[in-house]
């Protein structure tokens, strides 16, 4: 048995009880949990199963590879591939029962090819562009795209969808925006109607959409990070919890006295005789480097400073005289008013995702219910 000292330690239960809370504000509309980039680093094959068993109906992920990788892990549930991928993927999308959302025709004939050597059909979805100018069809172009997906008698149109550019945020340009974004989005939709093309999955609502704008629900919605905790900074949080803590110990203590320098580049010296504590965690576990000398954790109810640089593999921090001892538990961050996620990013001028997605592979996740 391997045991690890630096962990993600990670709360299905607050998982379960956060999707049930946004399933509860969407009311009666189909939902779609995102777990790319290894469920946001929260860990995609039990996050997954965990978020089913919730309740949601389909999975989201980036790449193929994600796909197939819950396939083979006994995901049966649907998964929506929400980026483009490159033709040469086109045999694993069809061969995995994967969904696309396509964003040009470059890969129909290859799905058409392929499913008829199969002898099945696969569902397809078209992604429309309505302002954040990364992928997607014009709405304008999604007719003769929609008609182009249908020439093809292996594919299916299941879906449309977008994807906003500024729902997080409340200024008033950015309210303005999405608006926009939802009447070009209904523009597309009307245009498939109006020549009788029926459109099952119609989705447009991430997170922040979700959460407080309703008319972006069309009858599908699609969340990622406020499953694992997280909301804008400008908005109200409606209870969701954070479901990763990472953590770890402290493994050495020493006295320093006043004058000494600590860590990498003489960074940070003691003015006084103080302690010391190594912590084993670093920017190689996703603790950014950006924190050294102003960062802090967090052990028996009390904060404590990191000092010096944050090395690859260990943090430092000053415990002064305080009763901290070895193996002690050691917060980095986790369901804390202090020291969230979210804090952490608002210090750095980041966003949450940034913060949790960067844990590293090599930190162990432990599972709790």
């Amino acid at each position: 048995m391997s045991l690890q000292t630096t962990i993600a330690e990670i709360n299905l239960t607050v998982f379960e009880n956060n999707i049930k809370k946004i399933k509860n504000i969407a009311k009666a509309v189909r939902t779609v949990l995102v777990v790319k980039a290894n469920a946001y680093g929260h860990g995609i094959v039990p996050i997954s199963f965990t978020g089913l068993n919730a309740g949601v109906d389909a999975l989201g992920v980036a790449t193929v590879n994600e796909g197939v990788t819950l396939r083979e892990n006994g995901i049966t549930a649907p998964i929506l591939v929400l980026f483009q991928h490159s033709i040469s993927e086109s045999e694993l999308v069809c061969y995995y029962n994967l969904t696309p959302i396509v964003t040009n025709n470059l890969a129909l004939s290859y799905y058409q090819n392929y499913c008829k050597r199969m002898n099945k059909k696969m569902d397809v979805y078209i992604k429309v562009d309505t302002g954040l100018s990364r992928m997607g069809v014009r709405p304008e172009e999604v007719l003769d795209f929609a008609k182009e997906i249908l020439s093809h008698d292996c594919l299916s149109l299941h879906g449309i969808t977008t994807h906003f550019a500024a729902s997080d945020g409340c200024e008033k340009a950015d309210i303005e925006f999405t608006k926009n974004q939802i009447r070009l989005f209904n523009c597309a939709i009307d245009s498939l109607k109006s020549n009788n093309i029926n459109i099952k999955d119609i989705q447009a609502a991430n997170s922040a959409a979700t959460l407080f704008l309703p008319e972006a629900y069309f009858n599908t919605v699609r969340f990622g990070l406020a499953a694992y905790g997280y909301t804008p900074d400008d908005f109200e949080n409606p209870s969701l919890e954070p479901v990763m803590s990472f953590k770890s110990k402290v493994l050495v203590i020493k006295a320093i006295k006043k004058g000494e320098s600590v860590s990498y580049s003489m960074t940070h010296t003691a003015s006084k005789d103080t302690r010391i504590a190594v912590v084993p965690v670093g920017y190689s576990d996703g603790l950014p480097r950006a924190f050294s000398n102003k960062g802090k954790f967090k052990i028996k109810d009390k904060y404590y400073p990191i000092v010096g640089r944050i090395c690859m593999d260990s943090t430092i921090i000053d415990i002064g005289n305080d009763d901290i001892n070895l193996e002690d538990e050691v917060l980095i961050f986790g369901n804390d008013e202090v020291l969230s996620a979210q804090a952490l990013a608002k210090e750095l001028n980041t966003i949450p995702h940034e913060i949790i997605t960067g844990i590293s592979e090599r930190v162990h996740r432990v599972y709790i219910k």
